[in-house]
């Protein structure tokens, strides 16, 4: 499947969670749960899974370049939201630079990375996730509770949560080489990779709480998604171009860097005390706006390196 289809795919998903939402068949306290379900069981179980597919085939020098690649498409944008809605409700700004940050790193990634790399793509969507769970529970949770006299080193402590200690787990069993058995990793991976169509529907749900003017008719919505889906990725495209980087890791930088806003973006902004419904507003703007921008970026850096 292309480019297109991928997105499409997850977009429809998300106009499921809506219609649910507005059919009566989740409401508020449903999609909370769920969205907890979501953070505590399936993300952890997706990474695990994730590293599992790969535990023969993967090496620790693809996993280095990998890292490298999400450190770089991590911390461009952090310092270019730096200096961005500096006028706006803190609370609101948060939100803001947080979605412009951070990527969908296993929710969109994965389906995506499979379809371009169809051999070791997921294993290039585990070490992704890996690095960008760590930075979303940490930087990005610093983030979120900017203004609020939390410290930096007070934010490291969120690193012991379900999702980073399930990408964790997936580390260590892969550094290990240890494949689990059928029994226990057939129900892990069925369990994970509810998470994809979980995350999108519960995005969809949570949209129903915020009037669309505000996500459609929102400027500072549209210039966080801006900075995630456009400039960021073409930013990374002319690096590779500058520095003569490889036609397969040039597409794989591009690919990472043009991922949409994580759908946690919400339910972490509320953990936190950020703005939710301007979170709300980032994450589900991102991923409509991903489907026509992620096939332009990609056919764009296949040209480039054609």
């Amino acid at each position: 499947m292309n480019i297109f289809t991928q997105t499409f795919a997850l977009f429809v998903m998300f106009v499921i969670g809506w219609a649910a939402r507005a059919f009566g068949i989740l409401d508020r306290p449903s999609t909370k749960r769920l969205s907890v379900f979501l953070m505590s069981i399936c993300m952890p179980l997706l990474a695990v899974s994730a590293f599992e597919e790969n535990v023969e085939s993967g090496s620790v020098g693809l996993m280095g370049t990998v890292i490298v690649i999400a450190i770089i498409v991590h911390l461009v944008p952090t310092v270019l939201v730096f200096f961005l809605f500096r006028g706006k409700r803190p609370a609101d700004a948060a939100s803001l630079r947080f979605a412009s940050v951070l990527p969908s790193c296993g929710v969109a990634a994965i389906p995506l990375l499979k379809s371009v790399f169809p051999d070791l793509g997921v294993f290039y969507a585990a070490c992704f996730m890996l690095f960008s769970v760590v930075y979303m529970w940490s930087v990005g949770a610093f983030m979120l509770s900017f203004g609020k006299g939390k410290s930096f080193l007070s934010c490291l402590a969120e690193l012991l949560n379900p999702c980073v200690i399930g990408a964790l787990v997936g580390l260590i069993l892969f550094l290990l080489r240890v494949r689990l058995p059928g029994f226990i990793l057939v129900p892990v991976s069925f369990v994970g990779y509810m998470a994809i169509p979980l995350a999108m529907i519960v995005l969809g749900s949570m949209l129903r709480e915020v009037p669309l003017k505000n996500v459609f008719l929102n400027a500072d919505v549209y210039i966080s998604s801006f900075i995630k889906l456009l400039a960021l990725p073409l930013l990374v495209l002319l690096g590779c171009m500058i520095f003569g980087i490889s036609r397969w890791t040039a597409i794989l930088c591009v690919l990472l860097a043009a991922l949409p806003a994580t759908t946690l973006t919400p339910a972490l902004a509320e953990r936190y005390g950020a703005g939710k419904a301007t979170g709300i507003a980032c994450a589900a703007l991102s991923a409509v706006l991903s489907v026509f921008t992620l096939p332009i970026v990609m056919s764009i850096a296949n040209l480039a390196f054609k």
